[in-house]
């Protein structure tokens, strides 16, 4: 993981199909985690960017390069990436 400015990047959250993450797991400002629903992530964020491609994610932008990608699988939010890029990591291992 690198930062810059006390930024944060490429930094992945994700269930990997373990147990869902309790209120203490790491989230975004608006309180979006994984286990979220789709219909929470755009009640927090009406502005975020749907995509399909290669998964369906919603992105939201701190408008100076910076990025949080939300990955769902069947509408509820599986993983969370933070990063200089609006689309979600192809793999999180390799």
């Amino acid at each position: 993981m690198a930062s810059a400015d006390d930024v944060l990047w490429d930094l992945v959250v994700g269930d990997y199909g373990f147990e869902p993450f309790t209120d203490q797991a790491p989230h975004t400002e608006a309180g979006i985690r994984v286990g979220s629903t789709e219909a929470d992530v755009v009640d927090a964020y009406p502005d975020a960017v749907y995509s399909e491609s290669p998964f369906d994610t919603y992105s939201i932008t701190n408008g100076s390069g910076g990025y949080i990608v939300m990955v769902l699988s069947e509408s509820i939010v599986a993983g969370i990436h933070v990063s200089d890029k609006p689309t979600a990591p192809s793999e999180v291992c390799g």
